[in-house]
């Protein structure tokens, strides 16, 4: 890390234990719940469709 004039330190993002400010299949314009939202609905879409055969009278 190196330290610039103002105080801020500019860290690799690639570094061990660093955050990523988003995550890589979310889209431009997504926010982060909507991110979240969406990869929710898709899981439990998945699980819906598997459990839909046994509901067939």
């Amino acid at each position: 890390m190196v330290a610039n004039k103002k105080g801020f330190y500019i860290v690799d993002p690639d570094r061990k234990g660093a955050a990523p400010s988003k995550p890589k299949d979310a889209a431009d314009n997504e926010s982060q719940k909507a991110y979240y939202t969406r990869k929710y609905m898709e899981i439990h879409a998945a699980r819906m469709k598997k459990k839909e055969p046994e509901n067939n009278l």
